[in-house]
């Protein structure tokens, strides 16, 4: 079964869809609604430091992801369940065998991303 945590529906397309699409051009094969019973997957950031530094007129800020106060809130493994959550989340939580992310996507005319022909599971660097 398929969780989605993300706070938006992920539309799936057919393997042969082409990279680009017109909106509506291609119906999707499964459109996956944000999960009802969870709240979605967030990274989370915190700023970590004082901004000291100015790079061609922008401060840049010291930030951490993913700590352990800002750490995704995900539901616990639960046996034949996969959660889809953004790429993000699922690159921090790369210990979890049971998240996916969207994979090959599929982008409108003007680059926006609808949908994806894949999924994937974030694996742990060797």
């Amino acid at each position: 079964m398929l969780v989605n945590l993300t706070p938006h529906p992920l539309r799936f397309f057919p393997a042969g869809t082409p990279d680009h699409i017109d909106e509506g051009s291609v119906a999707p094969r499964l459109v996956l609604a944000p999960s009802a019973q969870h709240r979605p997957a967030r990274l989370g950031q915190q700023t970590t430091g004082e901004s000291v530094t100015v790079v061609d007129g922008i401060t840049v800020d010291v930030i951490t992801f993913g700590d352990t106060a800002t750490s995704p809130q995900l539901p616990p493994p639960h046996d034949g369940t996969w959660y889809v959550v953004s790429l993000a989340v699922g690159l921090a939580a790369n210990h979890r065998d049971d998240l996916l992310v969207l994979h090959e996507y599929v982008r409108d005319p003007n680059g926006r991303i609808v949908g994806a022909r894949k999924l994937g599971r974030p694996g742990r660097p060797a």
